[in-house]
């Protein structure tokens, strides 16, 4: 069970990069607009799943407002680091900000650190280093570093509260964490769109497609990290 979900999880990440990289080749569109129809097609996923049974507590409702401001910060952050860099090292950086709840799982709920976990560490580096002898290392840049550490930060502070909720819950309340989390999403942009960015929207409406697959997708991935949370070690989830 925990190897066919962390497969989907895999799978997921995979074409929700993909759809991310295709929406960035288009030009003069909202890096805002894609997020946040990503985040609605999650949210719609997440309230099938739960058939609009909800229950909410103290905890999942601090959670999720953190989660929100997780997921806004670390989705708009990455279509801008892969807007103005390469994919490869960008997926691969955003990965590696999985090692924060890895850490949190090791030094604060005192999971087990075995030799493979520092094998899979020192691989994931390795891969990091490798990936940067292609071509697209001449596309590194100054804005792009920043973006993507950003990014690296703000996911890596997403998902460690995600494991937290998780196991503080008895992984209980896991569809009210996330649709709360991608509710403060999409209100938010949404708002924010139709503030300052109404200029592109008509031409980004025009790929939506692209945010529908990279929500569908995530929404699955982010539902098989949330059975995974309490029944495997976050070293190996994460």
């Amino acid at each position: 069970m925990i190897a066919l979900l962390l497969l989907i999880q895999v799978f997921a990440e995979s074409i929700s990069s993909i759809c991310s990289k295709e929406y960035a080749k288009r030009e003069q569109t909202s890096p805002l607009l894609y997020p946040m129809i990503s985040a609605l097609f999650s949210l719609i996923s997440f309230l099938i799943i739960a058939k609009m049974d909800l229950s909410f507590n103290k905890s999942t409702v601090i959670c999720g407002i953190l989660c929100g401001i997780g997921v806004i910060g670390s989705s708009v952050t990455n279509v801008m680091a892969i807007r103005c860099g390469p994919l490869a090292i960008t997926g691969l950086i955003r990965l590696f900000s999985l090692s924060m709840p890895t850490m949190y799982g090791i030094f604060f709920l005192r999971e087990p650190m075995g030799k493979f976990t520092v094998i899979g560490l020192f691989l994931l580096i390795a891969s990091i280093i490798l990936v940067n002898y292609q071509k697209d290392s001449a596309k590194i840049n100054k804005k792009w570093l920043f973006w993507v550490t950003a990014s690296f930060l703000l996911n890596g502070f997403f998902v460690t509260v995600q494991k937290h909720h998780q196991i503080i819950n008895n992984a209980q309340n896991s569809n009210e964490l996330m649709i709360l989390a991608l509710s403060i999403t999409v209100f938010f942009l949404l708002a924010y769109i139709l503030l300052f960015g109404r200029k592109s929207i008509v031409k980004s409406l025009k790929y939506f497609y692209y945010g529908a697959g990279h929500g569908i997708f995530n929404g699955v991935g982010n539902m098989a990290v949330l059975f995974l949370a309490p029944i495997a070690p976050a070293s190996l989830v994460y």
